[in-house]
């Protein structure tokens, strides 16, 4: 029935006697149907438009809206102003346009391509939130608070349920509803749960993704590889020598690769990629779940896996001598690192040795080699050396290497340390190799006419640049321009390469950077240097490169026109979906990096340090400590008149004279560490100003 309505509305629109009519007339069962309960063509034309696929005009009509300039998309509000992205493009939506709208609706909404200002036709999907949240109880009932208001708890299993208990709970209505409990505040061990479920990230899965998952066989038998082989294309690559490079606790392995000499000279990079589009049905409870999560995440000390474990762990991970599914993409270069070919094979592999950065780090770095690795060792030299080679070209090309790092936590009992997580040679070689596959993957298909979902990133914000590079001035020897480039920044990065405060400055410029995001319109990606790009060497981490997989498993199997069909529709929503998954996967990481630490900085309380100012606004300045905690001196703290310098980074005490400004050194004492894992810290003295003073650039004002 949904499709003949869809279908009558093709070329026209309808009244409901109108529709109800020509069922009756077309169709002797429905019309049998319709005779004993009406009420049912009206449901289907109500999910019709809750789905967005129809309207009720005003004249009481049914319109498709495929023929309409109505569009349908997931709207965010903040301030009473509305955004939507539709196609890369921003679309804003003022107050009085909302049409009682509030974040994260379903809306159709309609747009002035000149402004780029839209107006919401009607909503079709409320938001309901879940949130985590401590239970109170007042006069034997239970209450949540949420947005300053107490919501009354609803549900099943709540008698259990005590003041200081965190439950999940979704809001409607003004009316919270149980999801689920977490426990008692008090008694829960693991500090990183509540923040998971913050975020919207959780272990479990559902009876129905369980039992999916059990029904997947649970490895390749002789049969069923001389079938893949025989009756579906796949190229047999376990005799080659191929293996994987990740770090030593990775059990979710992605990606395996292997280099090879042809002998017209040339020589083919093969990167093979688990393969987990091949066991997933569209649609399936698996699949909902996948997107739904959207991407892994990897909070201190846990991993939160996109896919269940019997997939990330078993039969997808490309485990060390075990037969797996892979999709191989063979990519091969003449000795200039131009690209003569790429082919895209289903294929069935057998990894090597799974190797680690450690190891791989201790053979190209310090000549150290394990026993088990010493077969591979030519290998790996000469994937190194092309590797070094690509970047280089890389760099040539745009590609901007920040040298920036991450903190790494290690726990040995009750004992936590904190270290400088840099890139060597191994981690680098499988960036530059993944970076590389993911490029001529994507211009492959794009050539193709294939549709994909891209990886973009803008030009940088132009006045942000400028006015760092005007600071920066003052430190490395940079010329004045009207306008700045990513030549421009990669010179300073080179200038600062042996600066102490390196990371300070590099952050400045990190910070102009416009941010990553996923798109169904490729628009580029500036920080890498590439014209078109899109990933595909996760598809068990990441949302988009497992969409990007079913997209290249449905065009082998049907081709350019039907893969098109299936997905195209779908892109730019899911992509607006990965992009905030993903962002909450970060604030989720980052979030319990300053839980560890301060944890950690609780038996610090007191202790003074030296530190580098990193930032500066109104209120304060922010100060890193050995590189690896930042805390806050409040501007209040210091007991005197300050002026926010925003063109110079730098706070003005007035009372003093004194300037602090991005790359002083100050000395501060840890005074305090908030509910909210902030550290405030005390400023005790200031010991160099890295630029201003030893230049003389500031006046006073």
């Amino acid at each position: 029935m949904v499709l003949d309505v869809v279908e009558l509305l093709k070329d026209k629109s309808l009244k409901y006697e109108e529709i109800l009519k020509y069922i009756k007339n077309s169709d002797e069962e429905l019309n049998k149907i319709l005779k004993k309960d009406d009420t049912i063509l009206k449901n289907k034309l109500d999910t019709l438009v809750k789905e967005g696929t129809i309207i009720l005009t005003k004249k009481n009509k049914y319109m498709l809206v495929s023929n309409t300039n109505y569009l349908k998309g997931k709207i965010k509000v903040k301030d009473n102003t509305g955004k939507i992205y539709y196609n890369g493009n921003e679309i804003l939506i003022k107050e009085y346009n909302l049409n009682t709208a509030t974040d994260k609706d379903i809306v159709l909404f309609t747009y002035d391509i000149d402004t780029m200002e839209g107006q919401v036709v009607s909503i079709l999907e409320k938001n309901t939130p879940v949130v985590v949240c401590e239970v109170t109880l007042k006069d034997n009932a239970r209450y949540i608070k949420y947005n300053n208001k107490y919501l009354p708890l609803i549900g099943e299993n709540t008698s259990t349920i005590t003041t200081g208990f965190l439950v999940v709970a979704e809001i409607k209505s003004n009316k919270a509803y149980l999801k689920e409990k977490i426990g008692h505040k008090d008694e829960i061990t693991d500090d990183i749960i509540p923040l998971m479920y913050k975020h919207g990230f959780n272990n479990k899965f559902s009876y129905e993704v369980e039992e999916e998952a059990k029904k997947l066989y649970k490895y390749l038998d002789k049969d069923v590889i001389e079938s893949l082989i025989k009756n579906e294309g796949f190229l047999d690559l376990r005799d080659k020598t191929i293996f994987t490079i990740d770090s030593e606790t990775t059990n979710d392995i992605d990606d395996a690769v292997s280099l090879e000499r042809n002998n017209d000279g040339t020589f083919t990079l093969i990167t093979s990629i688990a393969f987990p589009a091949y066991m997933i049905e569209k649609d399936s409870y698996i699949y909902e779940d996948i997107i739904e999560r959207g991407t892994s995440a990897y909070p201190v000390s846990t991993a939160i896996h996109m896919n269940h474990q019997i997939l990330s762990k078993d039969v997808c991970s490309l485990n060390e001598n075990s037969d797996r599914l892979s999709i191989s993409y063979f990519i091969t270069y003449d000795n200039n690192l131009n690209v003569k070919e790429v082919q895209i094979k289903p294929s069935i592999i057998r990894s090597k040795k799974k190797m680690t950065y450690t190891c791989v780090n201790k053979i190209l770095n310090e000549g150290i080699i394990p026993e088990d690795y010493a077969c591979f060792v030519p290998m790996l030299k000469q994937m190194n050396y092309f590797a070094k080679s690509l970047k280089r070209k890389m760099e040539k090309e745009g590609f901007i290497d920040f040298d920036s790092y991450e903190i790494k936590v290690k726990k040995e009992g009750n004992t936590t340390s904190f270290a400088k997580n840099i890139n060597s040679d191994g981690e680098n070689l499988i960036e530059f190799l993944m970076l590389t596959t993911n490029e001529e993957v994507t211009k492959k298909l794009d050539s193709l006419g294939l549709k994909l979902m891209y990886r973009v990133c803008d030009k940088p914000n132009d006045i942000k640049l400028s006015r760092v590079m005007h600071f920066l001035q003052n430190k490395i020897d940079i010329k004045e321009k009207e306008h700045y480039g990513s030549s421009d920044i990669k010179r300073c990065i080179k200038l600062l390469k042996n600066d102490e405060n390196k990371k300070v400055y590099n952050d400045l410029m990190i910070r102009c950077m416009s941010l990553a995001r996923f798109s169904s319109k490729n628009t580029s990606h500036y920080p890498i240097g590439k014209k078109i790009y899109a990933m595909h060497t996760s598809p068990m981490r990441r949302g988009e490169d497992f969409i990007n997989q079913m997209i290249i498993l449905n065009y082998l199997k049907h081709g350019v026109e039907y893969t098109n069909m299936l997905f195209n529709l779908e892109l730019e929503p899911l992509a607006e979906h990965f992009n905030e998954r993903e962002k909450e996967a970060e604030l989720l990481e980052r979030e319990s990096l300053k839980l560890e630490i301060s944890k950690y900085l609780q038996n610090h309380l007191g202790e003074s340090h030296d530190g580098v100012i990193t930032s500066v606004t109104e209120f304060g300045f922010y100060v890193l400590i050995d590189g690896i905690y930042e805390g806050l001196v409040n501007a209040r703290s210091l007991n005197s008149k300050t002026k926010y310098l925003d063109e110079e980074f730098t706070l003005y005490d007035k009372t003093n004279n004194i300037y602090y400004t991005v790359g002083d050194k100050v000395n501060v004492t840890i005074s305090n560490i908030t509910q909210n894992n902030e550290i405030d810290l005390t400023l005790n003295n200031k010991i160099k100003n890295d630029i201003y003073e030893e230049k003389k650039k500031i006046k006073k004002k």
